[in-house]
This record gives structure tokens, C-alpha cells and sequence, in this order.
């Protein structure tokens, strides 16, 4: 690469350092317009009437005229250059988009051979800023001009000016309407030359906070809750050092969240306690109640059942007179948590309905907030596989006359108001995970996945034997043994995010799972190996794997020990690892 670049006429080493400053690839009109004399006496003209134009707009970012020269009169002498360089194999076009761009190495390599990098990006803003960011927003490629803009702002030094534009033309469409959380976390973090220990170099204290609150958010939706903790931690801390008490408050709560994902359920409860606190003191009620609701939360995964109803209850109650309807999704979705971990299955799925209700009254009336009809859609699944085990609570959700499995693949004549429990079940699982991955909200898959593979392992369990054929299935449909194995599949694919994202209570959850899956598979009945398949796995191994996968539960349960701890999966970990000792169902 060194003698590539080295062997270069110095005006195409200029060039390929100049390339090498932006961050995606360019068409050739752009190339044309930027690289130039045409081309930027073309641009110079529209400069100085969008100069007028930005005296109306206080967003528009300010352009200082830039000393960087380009040394192309004309397209022809530019496309000779830049076809020596992809000769050189230094610059590649993609001729599918008809874009041209640099390798990352070569890159990098250029870059750092670049002598006027603030003059160069500043320069290249001029180009940039004219073109406007398109109302309608489908795809990340209608922002790349705008994000484009952004980076060479910011890599100019003004990242005030940065911060404006971020928050004015980016944020929102890329953070509501694409999910494009990792982006966000790339794109905010350029304004931390110091990395993120430091405050971002920004004019007001404003701007600081509400830019580490930004970033903290991506990284907890993007299932990084572990370096969302400390990010929060510095918003609530500035906050608090400017005096902004609401502000504190709500940085507590926000913060107490990835804690109690990562297991920090002590943390989390003094974090909660002290923002409901200070939002008494300031007479805050909406955020007070936020404080409410989600410490009732913790109190359900401690096992403190009484005290978390009302800590839910006062929440409810507040939201309830304010009319914030989407609040109150979130905390009939929480009261069905609680119910579940308490084992009543009738009442939760009556919370996760309600729940539901909420997120369609939230959206008629004001707008849609996909995360609550995600988390009511799992919920709703949830319920129906904790109950379908149960005789009463089969006849009071269900009209069908099939008792026990369900196809996979549906009758013509399935509809919702004639389906089992566990055909029921199916639907909401499979349009809450079809809604997950649509916006890619990393810290409810794995949830959905589980439900999943309880889902599979309650289908298997409750085949109706009479309708078997030899070799152990029901004809035209998967056996039970195919079924086990898809459970176990959903149940690894669940615990790889959780166990990438450290979140330590869906671990907890996974773990007693795949404990369970293990310690039934050890059950000579499962052992039926189908045919060409190999030759299943000794009971002994799979009594093994049990013990294993219940002492990880036991573990990731613990958080921070009694009495802040996830107290049924705990005790559920302890009650598997006796019945595996004792060898016994």
C-alpha cells in the first residue's frame, strides 16, 4: 500500500487523500461537483443564494468560505485521475450502484496522509448542506446525504453545529422510524473526541445531557444495557450538577432499567426510590408515577407480589387522571408480568390484553408506539402457554373442540375465535417476533424466543397419542420428537442474544429452561430415535446437562443476593437441581 501510494502523481495522491474523507460512497455527479473547477463554480453560485436563505434559518449550519483548492478544471481531466486509481486497484466502483468508494484499509491509510483535514471537511460541508433531507423517509439510504453532512461537520471541529443537525434531520427518523440504533451509537459517539468519559465539547449543558441521554437509549435498545449504565450515569450526574431536579429524576429511572437487565436489582431500587423521592419534592407527578411503575417492576422479579401490585396500582392511578393511555398499556403489560412469575395465567392474560386495548387507544388518539403492542403481543402469548396446561383455564379461553396439540401448519377453517389456547398462542408469538426483528428491539427477542420453545415443548407434551402412526407422529404433522428438538433450538437462539446482551434475568430464565428441556429428554419415552437420525444421547449426559444448565440459573438469579435477587426463577433453579439429584420427575 505504502509503495501504491507512493508511486502516485502528487495531484492523485491529493486526490485519493481528499476521497478518503468521506465516510460513504459517491456518485460520479457528485464527484464531478465537488473535485472541479466546473463543478465548483456551479456550487459558488448556489452558495451565495442559499447564503441568503440561511439568515431565515437559525438550524442552518453556517459555511466559511474553505482555502481547500481541487485541482481539476473539467470531468475529463478528474475521470482520467480517478481511473488510474481504480486501475491501481485504490478505487473501486460498485457497478450495480454506480457508486465509487475506498477500501477501510486504504482508507484509513489515506486519511491519515490527509495535511488539511478540518480545511478539507469544512469544504466539503459547502457541498452537503444544499442538499435537503427528503420529508418522506424509508430507508437509511434517503439519509446518507444528510448523515454524510454530519460527519463532515463534525470531523471540521463545530460540533455544536453537529449536534443541531443530529437532532433536527436524523434523530428521529433514524431512532423512531428505522430503529437504526447501532447508527445512532456511531454517529453520536464522533461528538466524544475525548471518548466517552468526557462531555461531549458542546455550547450548553442542555446540549450535553440531552446528547449522553441519546446515546445511552441506542445503546440499551441495541442490547448493550452494560454501557448504557455508565452513559446514563453521566447524564443524571450533570443534570444534577445543573441544578435540573426533574431532569435527575428521570435519569435515575432511566438508568435503574439496564440495571435491573443486568442483574444490578439493588442499584435499580435505590435509583427508583430516589427518583420518586425527588419528583414528590418538585411536586413531578407524571415522572413520580414512572417511578412507581417501574419499581413495581423490580419488586415483581424480588417476589415481593403485595408490595408490587401497589406500587403498580399508584402508577395506574396517576396515569389514569393525567390520560396518558400509553402509560397505562405499560403498566397493565407489567401487572401481567407479575401475575405470570406468580403463576396465575387467567390473570395475566387478561393484563396483557388490556395492555393491548391501551397501545390501540394510544394510537388512534395520538400515534403508534410499536414497543407496547410488542410487549402486549409476547405477553398475550406468554399467558396462553402457562395456561394451557390447565383444564379450567382451556375452557374459559377456548372455543375449539381439539384438545392438546396444535398444527403447525393451520386448517383452512382457523380463525382466533375457534382456536386452542396454544393455536392462539402461536399467532401472538409470531407477530410479536415479526414485529421485534421489523424494528430491531434486541431486548424483547429473547423473550419471544423462549415463549417460542415453551410453545414447541407444550405441543410435544400434549400430542394426542391415539392420533400417531408408528414411528412416533401425527400424520401430516411434526412428531413430538421434532418438536423438542425445535423447542431446544428456540431456547439456544434466545440465550445467545441474552447471553451477548449480559442480560442476566432472561438468562435466569433460559438456563431453567433448557434444565428442564434436558431433564425431560432424559425420560425414556423421548428416546425414540427417528429413522436415519443419530442415536440419542445417554441419560446419564442428558441428567448432566440439566444439573449444568439449573446451576447457571441458580446463578444468574442470584443478581445480587437475597432478598435482591430474581426470586422465582432462583427457587425454581434450586427445586430442579433436587429433583435432578434425586433422579426423579
Amino acid at each position: 500500500l505504502e509503495f501504491a501510494y507512493n508511486s502516485l502523481a502528487p495531484r492523485e495522491q491529493k486526490l485519493i487523500s481528499q476521497l478518503s474523507a468521506f465516510r460513504s460512497p459517491l456518485t460520479w455527479d457528485a464527484l464531478a461537483a465537488i473535485f472541479t473547477t466546473e463543478g465548483t463554480e456551479k456550487e459558488k453560485n448556489l452558495t451565495t443564494k442559499n447564503t441568503k436563505d440561511t439568515k431565515k434559518n437559525k438550524n442552518k449550519i453556517s459555511s466559511a468560505p474553505s482555502a481547500v483548492r481541487f485541482d481539476f478544471a473539467n470531468e475529463e481531466e478528474l475521470a482520467r485521475a480517478v481511473m488510474d486509481l481504480s486501475e491501481r486497484g485504490l478505487y473501486q466502483r460498485d457497478e450495480k450502484a454506480n457508486t465509487y468508494d475506498l477500501h477501510p484499509v486504504i482508507r484509513r491509510y489515506c486519511y491519515d496522509r490527509l495535511s488539511d483535514k478540518t480545511a478539507t471537511h469544512a469544504r466539503f460541508v459547502m457541498y452537503f448542506e444544499k442538499i435537503e433531507t427528503p420529508r418522506k423517509i424509508s430507508s437509511l439510504a434517503d439519509l446518507q446525504p444528510t448523515i454524510e453532512l454530519y460527519h463532515h461537520t463534525v470531523r471540521a471541529g463545530r460540533y455544536t453545529e453537529a449536534e443541531v443537525l443530529f437532532f433536527d434531520r436524523l434523530h428521529n427518523p433514524l431512532y423512531y422510524q428505522l430503529g437504526a440504533y447501532q447508527n445512532i451509537i456511531e454517529l453520536l459517539r464522533a461528538l466524544f473526541p475525548q471518548g466517552n468519559e468526557s462531555l461531549p465539547p458542546l455550547d450548553t449543558d442542555d446540549k450535553k445531557a440531552f446528547t449522553l441521554n441519546s446515546l445511552a437509549n441506542s445503546y440499551s435498545l441495541s442490547g448493550q444495557p452494560r454501557r448504557a449504565v455508565p452513559v446514563f450515569e453521566q447524564a443524571y450526574l450533570l443534570a444534577e450538577k445543573m441544578g435540573n431536579k426533574k431532569n435527575l429524576a428521570i435519569g435515575l429511572v432511566n438508568v435503574a432499567d439496564d440495571q435491573l437487565k443486568i442483574g444490578e436489582l439493588a442499584a435499580a431500587e435505590r435509583n427508583q426510590r430516589r427518583s420518586i423521592e425527588i419528583c414528590r419534592e418538585i411536586k413531578e407527578e407524571f415522572y413520580e408515577a414512572d417511578g412507581h411503575r417501574e419499581f413495581g417492576r423490580v419488586l415483581a422479579y424480588r417476589g415481593e407480589f403485595a408490595e408490587a401490585e401497589k406500587e403498580l396500582n399508584v402508577a395506574f392511578e396517576i396515569f389514569g387522571k393525567q390520560n396518558v393511555v400509553q402509560s397505562q398499556s405499560v403498566v397493565s403489560a407489567y401487572r401481567a408480568l407479575r401475575a405470570l412469575l406468580m403463576g396465575n395465567a387467567s390473570a395475566a392474560l387478561d393484563a396483557a390484553h388490556k395492555a393491548r386495548e391501551f397501545a390501540e387507544e394510544w394510537e388512534r388518539t395520538t400515534h403508534r408506539n410499536e414497543r407496547d403492542f410488542i410487549r402486549a403481543e409476547w405477553l398475550i402469548g406468554a399467558a396462553l402457554v402457562a395456561g394451557s396446561r390447565g383444564e379450567a383455564f382451556a375452557q374459559a379461553h377456548s372455543k375449539s373442540k381439539t384438545p392438546g396439540s396444535i398444527p403447525i401448519t393451520l386448517p383452512d377453517n382457523y380463525t382466533l375465535a375457534n382456536a386452542s389456547p396454544l393455536q392462539r398462542a402461536e399467532h401472538h408469538l409470531q407477530e410479536a417476533l415479526a414485529r421485534d426483528r421489523a424494528i430491531n428491539l434486541v431486548e424483547s427477542e429473547a423473550e419471544i424466543l423462549l415463549e417460542l420453545a415453551r410453545l414447541r415443548k407444550s405441543q410435544a407434551m400434549t400430542m394426542d397419542d391415539g392420533r400417531k402412526t408408528e414411528n412416533g407422529s401425527v400424520v401430516g404433522q411434526p412428531s413430538a420428537v421434532a418438536l423438542m428438538q425445535e423447542s431446544f433450538n428456540f431456547a439456544n437462539e434466545a440465550l445467545e442474544i441474552a447471553e451477548r446482551c449480559e442480560y442476566r434475568l432472561q438468562q435466569a430464565e433460559i438456563q431453567n429452561f433448557l434444565a428442564e428441556w434436558h431433564w425431560q429428554m432424559a425420560d425414556s419415552r423421548w428416546q425414540i430415535a427417528e429413522s436415519g437420525k443419530q442415536k440419542a444421547e445417554s441419560r446419564d449426559e442428558l441428567l448432566a446437562q440439566a444439573r449444568a444448565h439449573a446451576e447457571r440459573a441458580r446463578e444468574c438469579a442470584r443478581c445480587d443476593g437475597p432478598p435482591h435477587y430474581y426470586k422465582v426463577a432462583y427457587e425454581r433453579a434450586e427445586k430442579l437441581l433436587k429433583q435432578i439429584d434425586a433422579g426423579t420427575r
